[in-house]
């Protein structure tokens, strides 16, 4: 039950989230994200969860943290900063910081769907001659 009410809240900040991408630069690709995980997890909420989209979404967006993971680190070698401060610390590198914080919000999207996915897994009905 805990889990249903969290995906509810993470549904409702997925849907503010693709509202607030209306402004970026690439808006298409992270509105559908936001929505497709929205709407999965506000179906978890609500009691109807649909396991194979849940996970294959989340291979998805896994897969997609780790292009970006890539791309990070890739930046962060031809850089003079240590890994650590790259991924904690705060700079000026504009392209830096938008690649961690695209690498976090999709693993944190790939780890939740996942979760909906693992506990959604459909009970065995009771048969009719067990009654």
């Amino acid at each position: 039950m805990i889990f249903r009410v969290i995906s509810g809240i993470l549904a409702l900040a997925c849907f503010w989230a693709a509202y607030q991408q209306f402004d970026d630069v690439d808006p298409a690709r992270w509105i559908t994200t936001y929505i497709a995980a929205g709407v999965l997890g506000l179906l978890h909420a609500i009691g109807h969860p649909r396991q194979i989209a849940s996970i294959g979404l989340a291979v998805i967006l896994l897969a997609w943290s780790g292009w970006v993971a890539r791309e990070f680190f890739s930046a962060v070698d031809s850089s003079d900063r240590g890994l650590m401060d790259a991924l904690i610390g705060s700079w000026d590198e504009i392209r830096t910081i938008e690649l961690r914080r695209e690498m976090f919000g999709l693993l944190i999207l790939g780890l939740w769907l996942a979760g909906i996915g693992v506990v959604s897994r459909r009970k065995p009905k009771a048969s009719a001659s067990a009654a």
